[in-house]
Parts: C-alpha cells; sequence; structure tokens
C-alpha cells in the first residue's frame, strides 16, 4: 500500500504501455484497487476451482453422469465449510472426491464418510 502520495508523470511511451499516464495519484489508485476486499475474490476463486474440479472429475469418470460428479464434489467441499485455512481445500476436494468416484465405480456406493474427512483434516 502507498502510504504518501506520489505523482507518476510519464509522457513517453517505453515502460510497459504506460505512455499517456500523467500526474495519477498513486494513493488514490492504491485505495480504488484495495477497495474491494479480499474475501469476495477468495470465496469466488475458491469456487471457480472447485467448479473446474467438477468438471475434471466429470471428464475422468465419464460413465458417472456429470450431476453425479458436480453432487459428490459439493457434498466434500461441503465437509470444509467453517475450517480457517482455506488454501488447500481445493486440493483436498479433489482427492477425496477423485476417491469417492472411483469406489462408486467399483461398489456402486460412496464409501468415504464425513468422519474420515474430519480426521484427514485434523492431521
Amino acid at each position: 500500500m502507498v502510504h504518501n502520495t506520489q505523482l507518476l508523470s510519464h509522457a513517453g511511451g517505453s515502460r510497459g504501455g504506460l505512455g499517456c499516464l500523467t500526474n495519477i495519484d498513486l494513493t488514490n489508485v492504491d485505495f480504488h484497487v484495495n477497495a474491494c476486499q479480499p474475501f469476495a475474490v477468495i470465496e469466488l476463486s475458491e469456487q471457480t476451482i472447485i467448479d473446474q474440479v467438477a468438471d475434471r472429475l466429470t471428464s475422468k469418470y465419464p460413465t458417472i453422469p456429470a450431476e453425479t460428479v458436480t453432487a459428490v464434489v459439493r457434498g466434500v467441499h461441503a465437509r470444509f465449510d467453517g475450517r480457517p485455512v482455506r488454501e488447500y481445500v481445493p486440493l483436498l476436494v479433489e482427492r477425496f472426491s477423485g476417491q469417492e468416484l472411483g469406489l462408486l465405480l467399483l461398489t456402486g456406493r460412496r464409501p468415504i464418510s464425513e468422519t474420515t474427512v474430519d480426521q484427514a483434516i485434523a492431521v
């Protein structure tokens, strides 16, 4: 974050497309860039990644209906609600969902219980 007011005054076009910018208050620019709280962005980003996980798993398991794959992914993802560390949630969702879908193909039932996921999260 810019703590003091700085002015950018650059009339030439030699520095990465900044050619026309003159007298821009960088503090004001920084305020507007950071005005959005990252929570909404993180949540949207995680949801986008989870949607991509569902797409990848749908491709990996073409004999399972897409609705079932999506339901498994959403169910596994819901188990991580309220967990404070979100960084590895998409990876874990993909792994647990893949395990459930693989065993669903073999046995016809979803084998991973919430207890198993909770134990893995606690580690």
